[in-house]
Order: C-alpha cells, then sequence, then structure tokens
C-alpha cells in the first residue's frame, strides 16, 4: 500500500512538472494561456467498508488559467488584443460551419483580401455598411 501511495506521488511530480514545462515551452507564444496541474486525495475502502483517507494523490483536471497577459505594441496595423474577457471568432474555412475561438490577435489580409490568422482561419467579422460605415 505505501509503494502504492508513493508511485502516486511521483505520477502527480510528473504532472505538474509536464505542465509546467509546457508553459514555459509556450511563454512566447501569442495568445497563449498557462495550464495549472489540479491535484485531490485517493480514498480506498477495506473490506468493511470503511473510506481510507490518504491512499495517495491523483491529478483530478488541467485547467487553463486566463488571467490577463501583457498587451504589446506591434508594427502590424491589423493586430488586435482583448482586454479582459473574450476570444476572436474565426471559421477554419468559409464553408465550414464551425466556429473556433482564440486569443491570439496576429492577424493579416489574405490574397482575398478576407481577415485572417497565421493559420489561414478567416476572423468572423460584422459586414461594412452601403456606405462604409
Amino acid at each position: 500500500m505505501s509503494f502504492f501511495t508513493a508511485l502516486t506521488g511521483l505520477k502527480g511530480a510528473q504532472t505538474d512538472i509536464s505542465t509546467t514545462s509546457n508553459n514555459i515551452a509556450n511563454v512566447g507564444s501569442t495568445g497563449f494561456k498557462k495550464s495549472r496541474a489540479e491535484f485531490g486525495d485517493i480514498f480506498s475502502t477495506t473490506p468493511l467498508q470503511t473510506n481510507v483517507v490518504g491512499s495517495g494523490a491523483g491529478t483530478k483536471s488541467i485547467t487553463q488559467q486566463f488571467s490577463q497577459g501583457n498587451i504589446v505594441q506591434s508594427t502590424n496595423t491589423l493586430d488586435m488584443a482583448i482586454s479582459g474577457q473574450g476570444f476572436f471568432a474565426l471559421k477554419p474555412s468559409l464553408t465550414s460551419a464551425q466556429t473556433v475561438y482564440t486569443r491570439n490577435g496576429s492577424l493579416n489580409v489574405n490574397n482575398d483580401r478576407y481577415v485572417v490568422d497565421s493559420a489561414g482561419q478567416y476572423l468572423l467579422v460584422y459586414p461594412v455598411n452601403e456606405d462604409g460605415s
């Protein structure tokens, strides 16, 4: 039993280091949001159906943290940032029914004059009125 408890601790430590490593590797990615590993106790039962506390730890979830990051000025006039909560809505293709969301505001105009992100996904916007407003 104590060997199992120790192994759950090692597995939890490995998960935490892996999550931290992912955060460090992506710290320079535009719109990246860090993750956090969350852990919980493992309870076991005895043949008499009594709960035994301290049987180890398990990873409950790895959650993304949507706190506000730094807003950095750029020279691209189409680059945008979101202050506070929210996402940019994009479509993978013009005919796609799927909508994807991102906080990455690095945008450009493609050859067909659509505003797209670095992966070529189309930014969803309101159309321009006849008078240009």
